[in-house]
């Protein structure tokens, strides 16, 4: 039995706005000594499967093929007509997959160790009957995350409830109760996913049976759906192996600045900077250097043309402040309450 590495790559990153454009989207972007995170997670990929497979938008193939190359990574790479979400994008990597998947976000960081070889283990063998979820076991409560609430407080669980990303009074229950964190890895096994998506989402299963050329016609069709709220809320056939390491998906300014390691003033500098009376702070100046000054708790952004400044604690609004940065780009500044 063969497990094949899918690794999904066709985000937006549109919370790390400017440093993640739609030309060069978070996964891509080299400021983990000197590498991009896709490539890291190629790397961490083939430790445990031999052959991996990139699902990505056409428009980043030529970008992800560079990269692979870049780190000597001999990986077949396709490409998604458009964009419609994790379901649509693990039902696409499965007519790549004879028996089994292990699927991988591009753009998440996970501390591999014995523990991480061993749940992904233990995942194989559970794949066998069921769909199975990474959860990750939290080291903090965190708001940015969402949750998992397990049957059971061994290895290998069924799954009684998902949990939308909750406050933080929330979030400190749930860490209380052995809730994980959903870290969007999986194992499944080819045949029960099918048997599922008949079940539950039967629309997807044509992304599987037509040939290559109708592929556009079917994703013309498609709603935008994740595989949690499409497949994997639904299916009684569900299990999480609870994986306890480092993991985070750096899905902010905050969760980068909480990554990087700080200097004496407790910054984190990425790029080149000249600062005075900073505190706390992230720094990223990527296009030329950045003198910065008098800042507390404050995320400094100067990345592909736009500068981007904010609290730390608020980059959440980071997404939608890049809508209006679209919307009004050079014409008037806009507040954003």
């Amino acid at each position: 039995m063969s497990v094949r590495a899918l690794v999904m790559a066709g985000g937006s990153g549109d919370r790390l706005f400017p440093l993640s454009t739609d030309e060069t989207p978070k996964q891509f972007v080299k400021i983990f000594d000197g590498k991009s995170l896709f490539q890291k997670t190629l790397e961490r990929a083939s430790l445990t499967c031999d052959d991996i497979v990139v699902v990505t938008l056409e428009k980043y193939t030529d970008l992800a093929r560079k990269q692979a190359e870049e780190v000597g990574m001999d990986v077949l790479i396709v490409g998604e007509p458009a964009k419609r979400n994790t379901l649509a994008a693990i039902a696409y990597g499965m007519r790549f997959v004879d028996d089994k998947a292990f699927i991988l976000p591009s753009d998440h960081v996970v501390e591999v160790n014995e523990r991480y070889f061993r749940a992904v283990k233990l995942a194989e063998r559970a794949s066998d009957e069921n769909l199975v979820l990474f959860g990750i076991t939290p080291y903090k409560p965190h708001t940015g995350y969402g949750y998992i609430q397990p049957e059971g407080s061994g290895d290998v669980s069924g799954v009684l409830h998902f949990k939308e990303k909750p406050d933080l009074k929330t979030a400190k229950e749930y860490v209380e109760k052995g809730y994980y964190w959903n870290s969007g890895m999986f194992v499944f096994d080819k045949e029960v996913f099918v048997e599922e998506l008949k079940k539950y989402a039967p629309q997807y299963l044509r992304i599987l049976e037509v040939e290559e050329g109708k592929l556009k016609g079917v994703y013309s069709g498609l709603p935008e759906l994740s595989v949690d709220y499409g497949l994997l809320e639904h299916t009684d056939r569900l299990s999480v192996v609870k994986m306890e390491t480092y993991w985070s998906d750096l899905g902010s300014f905050d969760s980068l600045y909480e990554y990087f390691p700080k200097d004496e003033n407790e910054n984190v500098v990425l790029g080149s900077a000249v600062l005075t009376d900073v505190e706390r702070s992230l720094i990223i100046s990527l296009d030329r250097t950045a003198v910065v000054g008098g800042l507390r708790n404050a995320v400094f952004v100067a990345a592909n043309g736009v500068t981007l400044i904010t609290r730390l604690g608020s980059t959440q609004k980071v997404k939608e402040m890049k809508r209006l940065y679209v919307r009004y780009a050079y014409d008037k500044a806009y507040v954003l309450g």
